[in-house]
């Protein structure tokens, strides 16, 4: 539901982008916000196979079991192999689940949208806490959902490095001399706060009550 959502916001932010051009996009940044959105569209592609086509799940699996069998012993093979399928008749089966529930799948959809638009609304509040007034929420908003769309590029935790990038290039021109401590800002209350917020609620919550 979250890949959904991410990749409809993001192109509603790109739509928005070049028929009412509220955001200017140069064409240094384009490829890679269009390379982000391509890729994210083949994440749901993949979720969506993996979910309604099993059959062809299995195959697309085999080359990797044919791999894993090589370089494992046939014991650590077969428990990969059966908690790899296990994995995915289990996905497959509560991906219907949400389905079948309309309510359900309406109320994911419309949560993970209003956490995207709060994680997108992060930046514009952060410039009007330190006096930036030059961007209007709705620019805040696009510009965040194509930082996104980039970071999505970049296979480590966390983004590092890509995200800072895509930030300072597509905010830049709108924040000025002040981009680099909103960009820190930016990146300790969406990232680390989180973080911080789940090693204490996993300390207390559960290794103290264990």
């Amino acid at each position: 539901m979250y890949q959904i959502v991410l990749v409809l916001m993001g192109a509603l932010a790109i739509i928005l982008s070049q028929v009412m051009g509220i955001v200017l996009i140069g064409p240094q940044i384009k490829w890679m916000i269009m390379l982000g959105f391509t890729l994210n569209i083949g994440v749901v592609l993949g979720l969506l196979v993996l979910a309604f086509v099993p059959k062809l799940t299995a195959l697309l699996l085999k080359p990797y079991y044919y791999v894993m069998e090589r370089y494992k012993s046939q014991k650590d093979y077969q428990t990969l192999r059966l908690t790899m399928e296990s994995k995915v008749a289990l996905f497959h089966e509560e991906v219907w689940e949400v389905i079948k529930d309309s309510r359900l799948f309406f109320q994911s959809l419309l949560l993970n949208m209003l956490k995207l638009l709060v994680l997108y609304s992060v930046t514009y509040f952060l410039c009007l806490t330190i006096g930036i007034t030059s961007m209007t929420m709705l620019q805040g908003i696009i510009i965040s959902a194509f930082v996104m769309l980039i970071t999505s590029m970049v296979p480590i935790p966390g983004a590092s490095g890509g995200a800072e990038f895509g930030f300072v290039i597509l905010f830049g021109t709108l924040i000025g001399a002040q981009i680099t401590v909103v960009m820190l800002l930016w990146r300790f209350v969406t990232y680390y706060v989180g973080m911080i917020l789940g090693s204490l609620v996993y300390y207390f919550g559960y290794v103290s009550e264990s």
